[in-house]
């Protein structure tokens, strides 16, 4: 829906993914982060981006608006618990999630 059907093809690649490993690589701990920048809109408003075109299909009385801000936090929260939790790259999920909780 925000990011069209390459995105969807994504996000269903990568919870496949992260249902068969034993840990995160490095890859999907950036795909993750991909994924929170789509379901917290850093790509509307590029009119270069499908984002902004999708977005604007949407209707914001939808109970579709809801449960995207309730993925939104819930893998927030699951960023900050991977970027406490694993020593591994920590710059990309805390540089992303700062700069949310600024702008915020």
């Amino acid at each position: 829906m925000l990011g069209g059907a390459a995105a969807s093809r994504r996000v269903f690649i990568l919870m496949a993914a992260v249902q068969e490993a034993c840990r995160l690589s490095h890859v999907q701990r950036r795909q993750l982060v991909d994924l929170h920048r789509l379901l917290t809109l850093e790509y509307v408003g590029d009119p270069e981006r499908i984002e902004t075109a999708l977005f604007s299909e949407i209707d914001p009385d939808s109970s579709v608006v809801d449960d995207i801000c309730f993925l939104a936090e819930a893998l927030e929260a699951l960023l900050q618990q991977i970027s406490e939790a694993v020593n591994v790259e920590p710059r990309l999920l805390h540089a992303h999630l700062t700069s949310k909780a600024d702008a915020a």
